[in-house]
């Protein structure tokens, strides 16, 4: 009789710790789905609303971030295509990230190389991570003249002249 008890309670602790093993890796592996759509959320975001943009003839398409090895920075990724019937000379231009109320977040200059009419080239920067969290972007007149030294958070670089 004691083997018999015994044997059922065994079978019964058996049994609970299966269950609260599968409760414990269905939880887990519920919250690294939310984190991925999270992380993948904050990628669309940007990318939906800033699809393209045209700017004098200079049409900029396929705007991406990637994440880096660097937990404060990510890449840049843009296309910039000459979208009109002339050359397009070397200029600089303004990036303004926008938050969901249009508000300015973050701008900075980049450079558009001379371009072909129907010519498109990928220009990448490296940027701040909080610019995955842009809801949009515009393209404005850079004040920086080309040829000047391009201030990007606290890097500096020097731009082609």
């Amino acid at each position: 009789m004691k083997k018999e008890v015994l044997i059922k309670r065994i079978a019964l602790l058996i049994v609970l710790i299966v269950i609260v093993s599968l409760i414990v890796a269905f939880f887990v592996t519920r919250n690294k789905n939310n984190e991925e759509q999270l992380n993948e959320q904050e990628n669309l975001q940007i990318e939906k609303n800033g699809a393209s943009k045209e700017y004098n003839g200079i049409k900029f398409l396929n705007l991406k971030m990637e994440d880096t090895e660097d937990s404060e920075t990510c890449n840049l990724i843009i296309t910039i295509k000459n979208e009109s019937e002339n050359q397009i000379e070397e200029q600089m231009l303004d990036l303004v990230f926008l938050n969901e109320n249009s508000e300015e977040v973050q701008r900075f200059a980049i450079m558009v190389p001379t371009l072909d009419a129907g010519v498109e080239t990928e220009v990448t920067a490296i940027v701040s991570k909080e610019l995955k969290n842009s809801y949009d972007y515009k393209i404005e007149k850079s004040t920086q003249p080309v040829g000047e030294e391009v201030v990007e958070g606290e890097e500096t670089t020097e731009t082609a002249e």
